[in-house]
């Protein structure tokens, strides 16, 4: 509370209020229960501070100021009374000299130990006001609160007052300090305005603080009350008053007191009461509870959160230890026993995990800790814990388990356990001298049902085949999923012929139909086999091997079963070797095309040519494509190279026209991974569009082995190629197995009758049926026939007696370079 400045500066300048002023002030100067001294300041002769007197002292100060040297008299030099130095009243003066406001500080007596607040007012006439309060209690309880709440850790701050003096009758203000506009914003002109701290009562407070007030007035009792006041900036503020009664001639004439800002306070509580809250609702969600176990006695105690925990309740059980442990699943019984011990004798802490059985039978995980409370010999007194429920994070524990060690999709172990498994099997194969087999098995055209009919699909695909597989094989056998549709399987003790059953079982097995989602689907697995010891000590190199032998089997067919030759592992570094090169082709421009001539067989002329692939590596020569085709498709290189092969055939294909040749068509070769391009037809016709060539100068080849896998997919891409006006034809046609029923959804304009009916054409009668056969379908369907490799006239006249459209082949021309293309074409003219 800040008093001085009324003390030192009264308001009116009317000598008979003055007056009244000074009776009023005095009176209030010894009720306050602070320590105040009025001081005039000594100067020298160079007008600077070097001492001040002590001109008055109220009655607290003899109580409160237990700090000082000696006894406080009036007239007496602070340097005196309170110990200072010379240094000390010099910085004093130059610190306050210019002051405006009050300041604060707060220190410890040296003598009683006890905290003060001390209040300094600024310089008026030569004077100012020290006070002192005692803050000891409030220190305490704050001490009290920041170790009784470790979490909070608040430090409740000091908090100023407001000394004021009102009429009993009406509760209006005559005086307030300057605190007051402080705390609540509000002038002292507004707080002496009749009827306002009424006013500016919190409307719920309204209802009873005044009455409160009154009634305590009346009765002549000092009364203390919290109520909320509504500040100048809105805000609500909590007050606490210590009001005392002033009588006159035996009634209630004044009311005097402090008025304490104690809205953080309020806050604090809040928080606090917050945080408790939160607390037990955390130990609630987190199934934390505590218990107490006496030693002596061998009674425990538990809190309602462990029986809750333990499925029970007060009446079913006693605090004996035999109860706790009757609890617990009598497997784990013995191990918890032995914790209590070691934790009792001191050799180990007491943290450990158990299970308890509930009343309906079902278990929880347990995880308990505790602490050992000794007394001074050691001897354990109280064992003291907690127990948490730990079942949900256990089952957690469990699934991340699986997860690391398990394929989450099929639930076939993985990677690491497969390797486990094989250790396993090595070491009793090495024991007892036998054969042990190695199946890497791949889904063939598995990525065009991922593609086209979605990852859901393929999904239900996979655990479909796992589970076949896994019905396959016998208890000791491992299969584990590498990862999208590959996996490996480890059979010990089999050899050659026993792996060669186990493959054709799968082949069998896995090629049966499979109903998802109301899809049919058909799918064949190639499989490698890798034996041990001949083709490997270890599980890398006979998975590689094994995965090489797999690779041989798609290279020849699919849906069948290849073992590991010393061949194969040369023609694997021959295809690492060329994949390797084959990355730097297309830059170091090694790539070339080559162009056959394709002929109508009624008079002669060239109708088209076909774009021919061709490889000249520096160093391994010229390399056939039928070996690096296959590297480029299983790399993704088939792309970009397939790119430059449209661009480039469809470029000699203007350069010609350009050059005076007769119009004719370009065919182009498409894999099945090009096919599979979303957007191929934009591709192809940005292409022409670039080089200024209509559609129908592109004819794009796709061998019918390519459209098998999913022929509805191939059915809306060929849609999508016709609108763009792209023409294309089935190559190879009859070599793969297409059903008739899509071939008329296809929408091609020609077929390609495959070169290996046409060479034994005019003796084989077989070869005959069927080159008949497919020229008579196509001329049904409204189809174009060409027939490749011609090589003989006998065969050239069969084809035109049977009326196919035309013919490619040796008999006329081998494939070309460009200019010797163009000179071909000018002797045919």
């Amino acid at each position: 509370p800040v008093l001085y400045l009324a003390i030192l500066r009264p308001m009116n300048n009317q000598a008979q209020l003055i007056e009244k002023q000074k009776e009023h002030l005095s009176a209030i100067f010894d009720t306050l229960s602070e320590g105040v001294a009025l001081n005039e300041i000594i100067f020298n002769h160079a007008g600077e501070m070097v001492d001040y007197r002590i001109l008055e002292v109220n009655k607290a100060f003899y109580r409160v100021a237990d700090f000082v040297k000696n006894d406080p008299n009036r007239g007496q030099l602070a340097t005196t009374l309170y110990g200072m130095d010379s240094a000390f009243i010099l910085q004093f003066w130059e610190t306050h000299k210019n002051a405006t406001e009050s300041t604060h500080a707060e220190m410890i007596s040296p003598i009683s130990g006890r905290h003060f607040s001390i209040t300094t007012s600024p310089f008026i006439n030569n004077r100012f006001v020290t006070s002192f309060q005692d803050i000891t209690k409030r220190k305490r309880a704050e001490e009290k609160i920041a170790v009784s709440e470790a979490r909070l850790s608040v430090l409740i701050s000091t908090v100023d007052g407001v000394v004021w003096e009102a009429d009993a009758q009406t509760f209006n203000f005559t005086f307030v300090s300057a605190q007051a506009e402080r705390i609540t914003g509000f002038t002292t002109e507004e707080w002496l305005t009749p009827g306002f701290w009424v006013k500016q009562l919190h409307p719920d407070d309204r209802l009873w603080a005044p009455d409160f007030c009154a009634e305590c007035t009346l009765r002549m009792e000092p009364h203390e009350f919290e109520y909320r006041l509504i500040a100048k900036d809105g805000r609500t503020l909590w007050l606490r008053d210590l009001v005392t009664v002033v009588s006159q001639e035996g009634q209630p004439k004044w009311l005097r007191g402090l008025m304490v800002d104690i809205t953080q306070h309020k806050l604090d509580e809040a928080h606090i009461c917050r945080i408790q809250s939160n607390l037990i609702a955390a130990q609630k969600l987190a199934r934390i509870s505590f218990w107490e176990w006496d030693v002596l006695d061998n009674m425990a105690v538990w809190s309602d959160e462990t029986y809750h925990l333990f499925g029970r309740n007060k009446h079913d059980l006693n605090e004996h230890r035999q109860d706790f442990l009757n609890l617990i699943v009598p497997a784990d019984r013995d191990r918890v026993n032995r914790a209590l011990s070691d934790a009792l004798d001191g050799s180990r802490d007491y943290d450990i995990e158990y299970r308890v059985t509930l009343e309906n039978g079902q278990t929880k995980t347990i995880h308990a800790l505790a602490e050992i409370v000794r007394d001074a010999d050691g001897t354990p007194l109280t064992m003291r814990g907690t127990v948490q429920d730990i079942t949900e994070k256990k089952k957690t524990e469990e699934r991340i388990e699986k997860l690391a060690h398990f394929d989450q999709l099929t639930g076939l172990p993985n990677r690491i356990v497969l390797k486990d498994h094989f250790k396993f099997a090595l070491s009793l194969a090495q024991r007892r001298g036998e054969k042990l087999a190695v199946l890497f098995l791949d889904l063939d055209h598995f990525k065009d049902i991922n593609d086209t009919l979605g990852h859901g699909i393929g999904d239900q695909l996979l655990m479909e085949t796992s589970r076949r597989i896994k019905s396959l094989l016998r208890e000791e056998d491992t299969v584990a999923r590498q990862g999208g549709d590959e996996f490996t399987l480890i059979l010990p003790g089999t050899h050659a012929e026993g792996a060669t059953q186990v493959a054709l079982k799968l082949i069998h097995a896995l090629s049966q139909p499979c109903y998802i989602q109301s899809q049919e689907l058909t799918i064949t697995p190639s499989i490698g086999i890798a034996i041990y010891p001949d083709d490997g000590d270890n599980l890398e190199a006979l998975s590689k091997n094994a995965d090489t032998a797999m690779y041989r089997a798609k290279a020849e067919g699919r849906s069948t079963f290849r073992f590991f030759t010393a061949e194969m592992q040369t023609l694997s570094a021959r295809n690492l070797q060329l994949a390797n090169a084959l990355r730097h082709a297309l830059v170091r421009n090694e790539l070339q095309l080559h162009y056959q001539p394709q002929l109508s067989i009624q008079d002669g002329h060239i109708t088209g040519a076909e774009a021919l692939l061709r490889w000249q590596h520096p160093e391994l020569g010229m390399i056939s494509p039928a070996e690096f085709i296959p590297i480029a498709e299983d790399s993704g290189l088939i792309i970009p190279i397939g790119e430059w092969v449209l661009r480039t055939a469809l470029s000699q294909l203007k350069a010609w026209i350009n050059e005076g040749l007769p119009p004719m068509v370009m065919a182009v070769n498409l894999s099945a991974v090009q096919f599979r391009q979303q957007n191929l037809p934009e591709l192809v016709s940005a292409i022409l569009h670039e080089i200024e060539l209509p559609p129908e100068s592109l004819e794009l080849e796709l061998t019918e082995a390519a459209t098998i896998g999913n022929p509805q997919a191939a059915i809306s891409m060929m849609n999508q190629l016709h609108e763009h006006g792209i023409r294309m034809s089935i190559d190879d046609f009859g070599t793969g197995y297409s059903s008739l029923s899509y071939l008329k959804q296809f929408k091609v304009y020609k077929l390609k009758i495959d070169q290996s009916f046409v060479r034994e054409i005019t003796i084989d009668p077989d070869d005959k049926a069927i080159v008949t056969a497919i020229i008579s379908m196509a001329a049904g369907l409204g189809l174009q026939t060409i027939a490749e490799g011609v090589e003989t006239a006998e065969q050239l006249a069969y084809l035109r007696l049977q009326g196919c459209n035309e013919v490619q082949g040796y008999y006329f021309s081998k494939p070309l370079p460009a200019d010797k293309f163009r000179e071909f074409s000018l002797t045919l003219k």
